[in-house]
């Protein structure tokens, strides 16, 4: 069994699995980056969740952030990669490295304070990481870890296609669920399940 108490996580949702097990690789995101600002793979020592893995949704009437569980209701399953601490960099050392803006840095930090996420845990690398050096761990809605593997190979990787075509099953019938609720047809609308955005006044 891998020990997992010095491991720092990348988490993500069942929205965007399929598209890293497929490359077999973790790589920086380079959304909204321009040099000579460098990308982050972000990760955090959280144990549980990193609040700052969200979804923004506008339905007209309300504009906020789908829940931890609400994402989870969609999704149908979290996901999580685990490194070893040793090596990441955390904090003021991580913004410079990766030359990031100040006004880029206090946006995230304003996204923590919202999300209520902790900025101490966030860490990252510059580098792309690949699965076979990560340990893989999987939540379903009973929210509880466990591990897909520990090892990303070839052999444990044919459980892939059969995980992804159990989650898109449970994904449409959950989206199906929640087209329901937004039309009104068997619970109340959308709006009164968004957490609405809370700005600072």
């Amino acid at each position: 069994m891998t020990d997992t108490k010095n491991l720092a996580w990348h988490y993500t949702t069942a929205f965007h699995i399929q598209e890293i097990l497929e490359s077999e690789v973790l790589r920086p995101t380079g959304i909204g980056i321009q040099p000579p600002e460098k990308p982050i793979l972000w990760f955090s020592i959280n144990k549980f969740w990193e609040n700052t893995v969200i979804k923004a949704i506008a339905d007209g009437e309300t504009n906020g952030f789908l829940s931890r569980d609400q994402l989870m209701f969609l999704t149908q399953a979290f996901f999580r990669f685990g490194v070893p601490m040793k090596g990441l960099m955390f904090g003021t050392m991580l913004k410079q490295k990766a030359r990031m803006p100040s006004m880029a840095w206090k946006n995230l930090l304003a996204g923590a304070k919202i999300n209520k996420a902790d900025p101490t845990e966030w860490c990252g690398t510059f580098d792309s990481i690949p699965l076979q050096r990560t340990v893989i761990e999987v939540m379903y809605d009973d929210m509880q870890w466990r591990p897909l593997m520990s090892d990303f190979d070839t052999e444990k990787a044919s459980v892939i296609p059969k995980l992804l075509e159990e989650l898109s099953i449970r994904q449409e019938l959950s989206q199906k669920i929640a087209n329901e609720i937004e039309s009104g047809v068997s619970a109340p609308k959308l709006t009164n399940l968004v957490s609405p955005l809370r700005h600072k006044t």
